[in-house]
């Protein structure tokens, strides 16, 4: 993690009494401002790590595309499917459309009758008082967590992860981490400038591939979603009716429920899923 090092520069070049008075209260003033800080430090912040996801804003045809860049580790910039909601900042320099749009949250809303492409950057953000990580269980991972793997991800998938618990940096510092499944929210409630990672256990029915849809807002049209937005709350659809079949299209038996933002999907068969969700 950065440090940033505060250096004290020798602008006073007149006697070294007045530059020793200047110092002596400098390091006073230092003392009192890190005391009120420690004292008064409290805060707490909510993260979502699912965007909207992107692709064609039109009816299939492809009249309408919007394409989102990250920038990663290295200070590339890489293609991704959702918009992040957390730890980036657009750069508007480097954005490019060619008409109007706002950004409400993590959705993109664009203003044209025309065929268009819009690229967008965001940039990492370096260093904010409070991180949450999120962690993916996963055989092919890097990073090492009571004797599994794990995969560093900006979202929490549509299916097949269940939250397990959290663990940060400062563990004497106090601070309570809480996830709302339903929204797909983290929040850290901290008195002290903290680092902290989520952990999602692995929970894959690997008979079965798993298709989610989501009912879209003022439409009867479903979208399929590799993440379920946050802010929003779903449930399972009663007018849509999801299912499982074999590779012939046959029925198979499944049990799918989602309750409280969790979705389960069981059977004994090897098939594939089709779950359709509807705005809560």
């Amino acid at each position: 993690m950065k440090r940033t090092i505060l250096k004290i520069k020798h602008y006073f070049k007149s006697k070294k009494v007045v530059l020793s008075l200047i110092l002596f209260f400098t390091m006073i003033l230092s003392g009192l401002c890190i005391s009120v800080v420690s004292a008064y430090y409290n805060s707490s912040s909510t993260f979502s790590f699912l965007g909207t996801i992107i692709g064609d804003f039109a009816s299939g045809d492809g009249d309408i595309n919007v394409i989102v860049y990250v920038e990663g580790d290295s200070g590339r910039y890489n293609l991704i499917k959702s918009i992040p909601s957390y730890g980036y900042v657009l750069n508007t320099e480097k954005t490019s459309c060619d008409v109007d749009y706002t950004i409400v949250g993590s959705q993109i809303v664009l203003n044209t009758t025309t065929k268009t492409v819009c690229k967008f950057y965001y940039d990492k953000e370096m260093d904010p008082d409070i991180k949450a990580f999120v962690m993916l269980e996963n055989d092919a991972g890097s990073y090492d967590y009571n004797g599994k793997s794990y995969l560093l991800s900006n979202t929490i998938p549509a299916y097949g992860y269940s939250y397990l618990e959290y663990k940060c940096d400062d563990e004497e510092a106090n601070t309570t981490l809480t996830y709302n499944a339903s929204t797909r929210e983290i929040t850290v409630s901290t008195t002290e400038q903290n680092v902290c990672y989520v952990y999602f256990e692995n929970v894959i029915n690997t008979n079965l591939v798993v298709n989610v849809y989501i009912e879209q807002e003022d439409s009867e049209a479903y979208l399929n979603v590799q993440t379920i937005p946050g802010h929003k709350e779903y449930v399972k659809s009663t007018t849509k009716t999801s299912y499982c079949e074999d590779s012939n299209g046959n029925s198979i038996d499944a049990t799918i429920t989602y309750e409280n933002g969790e979705l389960v999907v069981d059977s004994d068969s090897v098939g594939v899923c089709y779950v359709y969700l509807d705005l809560k």
